[in-house]
This record gives C-alpha cells, sequence and structure tokens, in this order.
C-alpha cells in the first residue's frame, strides 16, 4: 500500500456526544433564523434592545448609588424665608416642616404635633 496512511481514530463516547448536541443546535437555529420572516425578527429585535438598554440604565442607576457618599449629620437649624417678620419661639404648629428625599426625589412635608 503506498502514498497515503490511512490513520483510524478512537473516538471517545462523551467527546462526540457533546459536539453531536452542539451540531444539531447550530444546525436547529440557523433553520430557524433562515425560516424567519423580518417582521417577526425586528419585533423581537425591538423588545431584545429595550430590555438590554433598562438593564444597562439599571446598572449605571446601582454604580452612581455606590459612587454617591450619604449626607454628614447636620446640626438642626432654623431657615428665615422672611427677615422682617424674625423668629418666634416656640414656632407654630403649622411653620413646622421637613424635606424628605425618598429615591431620587425631594418632597416638602409639613408636621403636625
Amino acid at each position: 500500500y503506498m502514498g497515503k496512511q490511512q490513520i483510524i481514530f478512537k473516538q471517545n463516547c462523551c467527546f462526540s456526544e457533546f459536539f453531536r448536541k452542539r451540531d444539531k443546535e447550530e444546525l436547529n437555529l440557523y433553520q430557524f433564523e433562515k425560516n424567519v420572516s423580518r417582521q417577526y425578527k425586528n419585533i423581537q429585535d425591538e423588545w431584545k434592545n429595550a430590555l438590554h438598554k433598562k438593564q444597562l440604565r439599571r446598572e449605571r442607576i446601582r454604580q452612581i448609588q455606590a459612587l454617591k457618599t450619604p449626607p454628614q449629620p447636620e446640626q438642626e437649624k432654623f431657615v428665615i424665608h422672611d427677615v422682617n417678620q424674625g423668629i418666634n419661639l416656640p414656632t407654630q404648629d403649622d411653620q413646622i416642616f421637613a424635606v424628605i428625599q425618598i429615591g431620587m426625589y425631594q418632597y416638602l412635608s409639613l408636621i403636625h404635633i
């Protein structure tokens, strides 16, 4: 027998089974992509892209919140908006308020004692 040499490989069942499954999945995906309509693919891409952008936005907000340092506790203070009126101690109940931050928004809240 001259010229060509024939090499015989002994195949491992697990190794070839892995590639057999992978090849089958790739072939099914290829056939699906060839047979799917463009309209269906565009609709699917639209919501997948929106979902991806939403995940990126959530990650960016998490990073911003992680970098944000909490404010240091401050001493209580009076803020006078009308200098001519001055401060009357004790303050009236309808003039006591607090600024509350919930999430990224601030709210003005009247405190009723």
